[in-house]
């Protein structure tokens, strides 16, 4: 079987996007294989004025009641803008090369490239659906507002040739509520480069007067930012720092909270920050499968997580860490003093998680599980490879 392949890959490049996205660069362009893949940011060649243009269908509408309720379409305008700047790329690349297989990462980037899915085989890789953000609105009578989200989702799910999601929530969520043979779905979890957190002084780099927390998120209160702070200020700001990576502006002036805005994934900056922590926590809202979870677990820490079904596939209760129920304060109040006061604890789950990361989430083993799916649909289409589609 000829086992060689030309890909075109174009990923999203928001949150947590980025970095799977830069792993997997780095693992093709060292890959061994016979095979090529091509990678693009999907607004990565956008014409200056197209982008200008478009920006305003990203933005929100000023009313917190309007886009609680979704009534602003938000999430549907967003999204068609980045398909339709996708589908440009797509065109342009199809045009100037031969490619045997598409991967596309997210589903949004294909909403409007269906006509180059129907003859390129794709893959199309996802963490969440617009199905499961319908089950997650409060107000339930205004879960309609995500019909034409679903609607468009479908129709991409039926034309993709191969299904990869992150999670086995979101694995069950294709197949249940889009009507999606199974056969056709199959889960591989992001990850992280195990060998990129290696530290030859693992327990040099420890504060040992104090115990570090360490929260990462780029949407800080989607990500329960607000209540670790609240909870830490009121709890543990005599006996441990707050370390906050984020995207946002952080109001808060106590000398044991360190808030740092530009720190990327995988930087000295970033490791020395895992290095020096003593707990992660994150407790989230909302999620797809927070790779910053098994960073943590990459550098043998404790967890503490709300109990979002999916965040079951990544941390276990009482054995790596702790869930509780989102946005309850006081349990994750209680987690924390139980972390804090108990340095051995933190130890041994630590070390369970690092052994699960091993197992699950080493980022060159699941690569190489994509790869393969890159192989097998470009053998299974012989020599007939797609080009100047127009």
């Amino acid at each position: 079987m000829n086992n060689d392949y030309q890909a075109l890959s174009i990923t999203s490049h928001i949150l947590g996007h980025h970095t799977y996205g830069k792993l997997l660069r780095e693992y093709f362009n060292n890959s061994n294989s016979l095979g090529s893949v091509d990678f693009y940011w999907f607004k990565e060649e956008c014409n200056k004025l197209l982008w200008l243009a478009t920006r305003s269908f990203y933005c929100k509408f000023p009313s917190s009641w309007i886009q609680q309720r979704n009534l602003d379409f938000q999430c549907l305008r967003s999204e068609l803008t980045t398909a339709y700047i996708t589908k440009l790329l797509i065109k342009q690349k199809l045009h100037s090369k031969q490619y045997s297989v598409m991967h596309l990462h997210t589903q949004v980037m294909a909403l409007l490239a269906l006509e180059y899915m129907k003859r390129v085989p794709t893959i199309v890789s996802i963490d969440f659906t617009a199905a499961l953000k319908y089950r997650e609105m409060q107000d339930v009578s205004f879960q309609w507002t995500y019909a034409p989200n679903i609607s468009l989702e479908k129709r991409v799910f039926d034309a993709a040739s191969q299904i990869v999601t992150w999670s086995e929530f979101a694995k069950q969520s294709v197949i249940e509520d889009y009507d999606i043979n199974e056969n056709k779905v199959i889960v591989i979890p992001p990850g992280v480069n195990l060998s990129a957190l290696e530290s030859d002084n693992n327990s040099a780099d420890k504060n040992s007067d104090n115990c570090n927390i360490l929260f990462v998120g780029g949407d800080f209160k989607r990500k329960g930012g607000h209540d670790l702070l609240k909870v830490f200020l009121e709890n543990f700001s005599n006996i441990a720092i707050l370390h906050i990576v984020t995207k946002e502006a952080i109001e808060c002036s106590h000398h044991r909270v360190r808030v740092y805005n530009n720190i990327s994934a995988y930087t000295p900056e970033w490791k020395s920050l895992y290095q020096q922590a003593d707990i992660f926590v994150m407790p989230t809202y909302s999620e797809g499968l927070p790779q910053v979870f098994m960073e943590a677990m990459g550098f043998s820490l404790p967890i503490i997580a709300t109990n979002l079904p999916q965040m079951k596939e990544v941390i276990i209760n009482d054995v790596t860490g702790f869930m509780i129920h989102p946005g309850n304060k006081n349990e994750l109040a209680k987690m924390l003093k139980i972390l804090v006061e108990n340095p051995i604890l933190r130890i041994e789950m630590g070390r369970k998680g690092k052994q699960i990361a091993q197992l699950k989430f080493d980022i060159h083993k699941n690569c190489s599980h994509l790869e393969s799916i890159f192989k097998e649909l470009s053998a299974s289409q012989g020599r007939n490879i797609y080009t100047n589609i127009l």
